[in-house]
């Protein structure tokens, strides 16, 4: 069998799964070895918000020297792999993601939770389950990213 080593260092076959079950067990392998993947050459910072009290990620690139020998700066660029590129973030991928929209969503007034709805999937008993709360939005209310721009709101996502 073929073998690959990821930035994370963790052996990676290039041979796909052949059977269903093989292909579960797969997955179920890569979820268990999950961890944030290293960027070579790179490293993860923080912006703070000026407006709301965010940290936005970015990674700083290194770049090599110039041909005349002067360094360069590195390079921000907004880092979206969201909290797994961060090496400090405990992953565990059963669990989901943080729900860190949702004060900010409630606290906006313009939509509630439907009453005893939730959204639960569980696509694989030995996985985690998610449990979703769903909201609509009030009467007379658009609660979408354009219409908070096109009334010059500026909401912590932006």
């Amino acid at each position: 069998m073929s073998e690959l080593t990821s930035a994370a260092t963790q052996p990676v076959s290039t041979e796909k799964p052949q059977t269903r079950r093989d292909k579960r067990q797969a997955a179920r392998d890569y979820l268990a070895n999950f961890n944030s993947a290293a960027h070579h050459g790179s490293s993860r910072h923080y912006l703070s918000g000026e407006i709301h009290p965010i940290r936005v990620p970015v990674r700083l690139i290194a770049l090599a020297d110039s041909p005349d020998g002067l360094p360069n700066a590195p390079v921000p660029v907004y880092d979206c792999a969201g909290p797994y590129g961060d090496p400090a973030y405990a992953v565990d991928v059963s669990c989901g993601l943080p729900a860190l929209r949702s004060n900010w969503i409630a606290a906006r007034g313009d939509t509630q939770l439907i009453d005893g709805a939730s959204v639960a999937i569980e696509p694989d008993a030995q996985q985690g389950r998610f449990a979703h709360q769903i909201r609509t939005a009030l009467p007379g209310k658009t609660p979408t990213q354009l219409a908070y721009a096109r009334a010059g709101i500026i909401t912590p996502e932006m």
